[in-house]
């Protein structure tokens, strides 16, 4: 039929006879043509597939990264408040995670640094003012003494005297508080006992007590065990209270 065909041949074993089969070449084949198809489509499926995938991968991580970008630009044109929303991907909210603390991170130190240098300068301008006004207080204090000197013998003088000078003691104490204000405190903790910060205390604030009649009186339900505390700052709220009272 001048048809190319595939063909094998089996010998019977009798008679010579040989059996011969075929099959048309276009026949036999067409499975490979139809396979080179199937996996022509795949290939292109596949590549559709991956090109889809990388394309939205490619987004999302783009997306990240824009927000990043965002958030980095609104922090350099001075915004004081900036976070990531939640992204995606495992890796992306990591790194958003990470980016947000330490926005947090750098938002606590600029309130820091902020205060600190308002403390500062707070500080600074207190202890002008508590110079220029100790002179004329000092040359108040002088003169209040040596009016009262001269007016010993009056007992109503001299009780206006040390209410004077009572006073005058009071504003320089206020003045000495007012200059520690905006000053960083460094405190010095140590084991005290309570006795012993007591006894300083009432060294300080007796003279006051007495000349105002008052008698103090320390109660300590510690049973000895130690405080641990800055002895300095202590005594100086305790002090305070003492005399406020």
């Amino acid at each position: 039929r001048n048809r190319e065909v595939v063909s094998t041949a089996l010998p019977l074993g009798f008679n010579e006879w040989v059996l011969v089969a075929e099959i048309d070449t276009a026949e036999a084949f067409h499975w490979t043509d139809d396979l080179i198809r199937q996996i022509l489509l795949a290939s292109i499926l596949i590549l559709l597939f991956v090109t889809a995938s990388a394309m939205w991968l490619s987004n999302r991580i783009t997306a990240s990264f824009r927000s990043l970008a965002d958030a980095a630009h609104r922090i350099r044109d001075g915004a004081s408040t900036v976070s990531l929303r939640p992204m995606g991907s495992l890796e992306a909210s990591e790194v958003g995670d990470a980016f947000n603390q330490m926005l947090a991170d750098l938002q606590t130190k600029q309130r820091e640094l902020v205060r600190s240098e308002t403390l500062a300068r707070v500080g600074e301008l207190t202890s002008r003012i508590v110079h220029e006004m100790r002179n004329p207080l000092s040359s108040i204090k002088m003169n209040v003494q040596a009016l009262g000197a001269q007016t010993a013998r009056d007992n109503e003088d001299a009780e206006l005297k040390s209410i004077a000078l009572g006073q005058l003691d009071r504003i320089e104490r206020m003045l000495s508080d007012l200059q520690q204000y905006g000053r960083p405190i460094e405190l010095n903790r140590q084991a005290l006992a309570f006795s012993d910060l007591m006894n300083s205390t009432i060294h300080i604030v007796g003279s006051e007590a007495n000349r105002h009649n008052v008698r103090l009186a320390v109660s300590d339900a510690t049973r000895g065990l130690p405080l641990l505390g800055a002895r300095e700052h202590l005594t100086r709220a305790v002090s305070t209270l003492l005399l406020n009272a």
